[in-house]
């Protein structure tokens, strides 16, 4: 009885949609046209698109708070609580390429799980997170630095040296990633790669600004420790530039400054206008002791007493050397 009621109730809904289907599919297309129309008045369209904005804001701002606290658990050291808090936002957040607009929150959950399994001593679940992330983020160099770390403290050697070989692609002159190769190579007896390596870092592109003091504007100097000549502008001439008037985020070493005489001063109708200078100087890299002292040693080994002179010439040792990258304790 109850399979026959049902039937004879689904024939009357059919009946009843029959009947009435010219003033539903017309009620249809009005309310269409209805939207369309409303959508076509900029008022209407740009309220609607203020108000999807807005909603979709505070859902990414509901994200970011979510990840926020896994992290401060990590933090403060509740590592199990951590796991449960940051797997569980791994499988629901719905950032699943790099162009989604809640990556970042990706990879700092990817981030935290890795670390929060590192604490653990938990090499696979670490490294397989590690592997997802660089994955994830190829081009962040931070990211293939701690794969490295790990993967070296689990005694992953061949993974740890392929993610160090990830960090120079993206960053050559990362201090820490090139004092750990140039130690894996010497620590493995080839003192070739080891010196390679140190010369690849010096020859690695990079700039230190360059500042005459008082003014705003920044020279930019490469870093290769080989001297290089540029013009700069010194106001009205008045005074040459002295080497302890430059500074610079990388060690410089001023070679010689030779203005130009009467560049643009003392031209008719051009009273006061700026002068020009030519500076020679060399710019160094980061370097402390411990890496020059492998670097030394690698030669020595290798007899290549010239390679070592004209190494040594390109370097100076910094008692605290600059990083300004991150992931370098230094």
């Amino acid at each position: 009885m109850g399979h026959a009621g049902a039937k004879g109730r689904l024939a009357q809904v059919r009946h009843a949609l029959g009947r009435h289907e010219r003033t539903l599919a017309a009620a249809y297309l009005a309310i269409v046209v209805g939207v369309l129309l409303l959508w076509l008045v900029p008022g209407v369209r740009t309220l609607v698109s203020d108000q999807a904005r807005k909603a979709t804001n505070w859902s990414d701002r509901q994200w970011v708070a979510r990840v926020d606290t896994g992290v401060a658990l990590l933090d403060a050291g509740r590592l199990d609580e951590a796991e449960a808090a940051l797997a569980s936002l791994d499988r629901r957040l719905p950032a699943r390429h790099i162009k989604h607009g809640l990556a970042s929150e990706r990879t700092r959950i990817l981030e935290g799980l890795a670390r929060t399994y590192w604490a653990q001593d938990r090499k696979r679940k670490t490294l397989e997170t590690l592997r997802r992330l660089t994955t994830f983020e190829p081009r962040g160099f931070a990211f293939h630095v701690l794969h490295a770390e790990a993967a070296a403290s689990f005694g992953e050697l061949d993974e740890a040296r392929q993610a160090r070989a990830q960090v120079l692609a993206i960053q050559p002159n990362h201090l820490a990633t090139v004092r750990a190769v140039v130690r894996d190579y010497a620590d493995r007896g080839d003192a070739a790669g080891a010196v390679d390596a140190y010369e690849a870092y010096l020859d690695a592109y990079g700039v230190a600004q360059l500042f005459l003091r008082g003014d705003a504007l920044p020279v930019y100097v490469r870093t290769d420790a080989r001297a290089h000549d540029f013009e700069l502008p010194v106001g009205d001439g008045s005074a040459v530039p002295r080497p302890e008037e430059f500074s610079s985020l990388a060690p410089l070493e001023v070679l010689g400054i030779q203005p130009e005489a009467a560049f643009e001063a003392g031209k008719p109708g051009r009273e006061g206008a700026p002068v020009r200078v030519l500076v020679l100087l060399s710019a160094f890299k980061p370097v402390d002791a411990e890496l020059w002292a492998m670097v030394q040693r690698a030669c020595r080994n290798l007899t290549a007493w010239e390679r070592l002179e004209r190494l040594e010439a390109r370097t100076r040792v910094e008692a605290v050397p600059r990083d300004p990258f991150a992931g370098d304790p230094t």
